[in-house]
């Protein structure tokens, strides 16, 4: 292990080591987290004119390495992986910045900083385009300003805070699927990507770290997303469970199965409208067009 620069932002500050076989490094980053890059894009990194797109490559290694998985850069996928950042909402970034400092408030009233290296967590370019949303919920009246740039959650942004919980956390999608290796790629390469591309953040409970009791946390989860993707390719019993317990609260649940397992679907839900995928490429155009069309990021009013 040795200090260096980090390959997207420069941080001198940065922890590197090589992997074996020596075909890429990982990176320990406070902007861009912990993530690993091939060899090749981190020399054509070190050569790049045009780096406007980086920052958004920071978004997405250090939100994904913030929720325990680890993401490797490679010549194929980072500007695929940018791009899902870039695009996200003004509207979906305030609401980012809000619920960051409502999930840090020990307590109504509670003084929260933002950090200097945090501004990618809302898929901002710059800290200064953090501090343009800051001062818009300001303006609003969802936080006021407090000594030492931190800021306080008033009590009209608890209430759109709150406002969002009998249908869950906004900007967040549970997906519940089958677990089998075989569907790794149509989830990575499929799903992933058509709900980033909404401007949504998902959540398996198996790509996140914890000691929770495994269905206490799928139902945590189902309890605290916006809506539910299930897909139920292979025929889960728990994908069926799983559903039935989100429709009971009240959320939007996103069917979809593989065109070669449509007849196996459970006659209790085959009226259901499902997203019929053929692979990863059809099942991202064909659900982001059914959460475009189905799904809203705007907090109710």
């Amino acid at each position: 292990m040795a200090v260096g620069s980090c390959s997207l932002c420069t941080t001198a500050t940065a922890k590197r080591g090589g992997l074996t076989p020596r075909l890429a490094d990982w990176v320990q980053c406070p902007r861009c987290g912990r993530y690993e890059i091939t060899d090749l894009l981190g020399s054509q990194m070190k050569l790049m004119t045009d780096r406007s797109l980086l920052p958004y490559v920071s978004a997405h290694t250090r939100q994904s390495s913030d929720r325990g998985e680890l993401v490797l850069l490679t010549t194929d996928n980072w500007e695929a992986l940018a791009e899902r950042h870039r695009r996200t909402p003004v509207d979906r970034k305030l609401e980012s910045v809000l619920q960051y400092l409502g999930d840090r408030s020990d307590h109504p009233g509670d003084q929260v900083g933002i950090g200097p290296d945090d501004f990618v967590l809302f898929d901002a370019k710059t800290p200064s385009e953090v501090t343009f949303h800051l001062e818009s919920l300001i303006d609003q009246g969802l936080i006021r300003r407090a000594p030492g740039d931190r800021f306080v959650v008033t009590s009209e942004g608890w209430k759109r805070l709150s406002s969002s919980a009998p249908g869950g956390t906004l900007g967040t999608c549970f997906v519940a699927m089958s677990f089998d290796p075989s569907l790794n790629e149509f989830y990575d390469n499929g799903m992933v990507p058509a709900i980033r591309d909404c401007g949504f953040a998902e959540l398996r409970v198996d790509r996140v770290e914890h000691n929770d009791n495994i269905t206490d946390r799928i139902l945590a989860g189902i309890r605290s997303a916006q809506f539910m993707v299930a897909d139920f390719t292979l025929q889960r019993q728990g994908v069926y469970y799983e559903a039935g317990f989100a429709q009971g609260l009240g959320r939007i649940v996103v069917w979809t199965c593989r065109d070669t397992d449509r007849d196996n679907l459970h006659f209790d839900t085959r009226q259901m409208n499902h997203v019929i995928w053929t692979d990863a490429a059809d099942l991202r155009r064909k659900l982001t067009d059914r959460i475009r069309a189905t799904i809203t990021l705007s907090a109710p009013r």
